[in-house]
């Protein structure tokens, strides 16, 4: 049975979704979370979806697994094994490419659109998507495509929404948090007696009308992995 590995940063922001996806379709689960382990492998993992989390690609003093786990994607990208960034776990892919990370311009948190470019709209791993996109942010920092990667979606605040280098992708965006993930994302970030700001509760009466979207979407992409990510290796 194929293996999927989703590499958790944080106990808050797990594969939501994409579980369930992999799962549909007969994947074993396992879960790695980084802060509890001693030497990070992705050794015996088919697919590796490494997932998002609070902190910065650059906290590697307060974080020590990051710079870690930057050295295992960059022997995964060495191998040519699929592997599959998602908004922190992208910006590691690039650092491990030799791209860049730093502060965004603004904040992207909410509901938003991203547009996939040329590249995108003919790659395995958007196949079944629309031009544009209805997706999920939650991040500050942003990523540059690293050398020899192609940018496959884009988007206003946000340039670099989605690359691919070699067999590993790079998402900034999610369609994996639903309503029930993001209300622990939230209060994870209360401080006090404050359990939501007004901008969260604008994000909550978002999922309404998109949820079922986002989990569709993530249910094609999980397809799109095992039929053409995998296949390719």
């Amino acid at each position: 049975m194929r293996k999927v590995l989703f590499v958790k940063h944080e106990e808050t922001e797990g594969p939501g979704f994409l579980e369930d996806a992999f799962r549909e379709s007969g994947w074993n689960i396992g879960l790695l979370e980084v802060w509890k382990e001693r030497r990070l492998s992705f050794e015996g993992a088919d697919v590796v979806v490494s997932l998002g989390g609070p902190m910065s690609a650059h906290d590697d003093c307060s974080y020590p697994f990051i710079s870690e786990e930057i050295c295992a994607v960059q022997e995964r990208l060495d191998s040519g094994r699929p592997f599959v960034g998602i908004c922190l776990g992208a910006q590691l892919l690039s650092l491990a490419g030799g791209g860049l990370v730093s502060r965004g311009i603004a904040a992207e948190k909410g509901h938003y659109e991203v547009a996939l470019t040329r590249a995108g709209l003919s790659d395995p791993l958007f196949r079944g998507f629309p031009a544009t996109v209805p997706v999920f942010q939650w991040h500050n920092d942003v990523f540059t495509v690293p050398p020899g990667g192609e940018r496959l979606a884009e988007g206003v605040a946000c340039l670099n929404q989605a690359f691919r280098l070699g067999n590993a992708v790079g998402i900034q965006f999610h369609l994996e948090i639903g309503q029930a993930e993001f209300e622990k994302m939230a209060a994870r970030e209360a401080t006090g007696n404050r359990m939501y700001s007004v901008r969260d509760i604008g994000v909550l009466s978002g999922f309404a009308g998109r949820e079922m979207q986002y989990r569709l979407l993530c249910s094609r992409l999980a397809r799109n992995v095992t039929d053409f990510l995998c296949a390719a290796y």
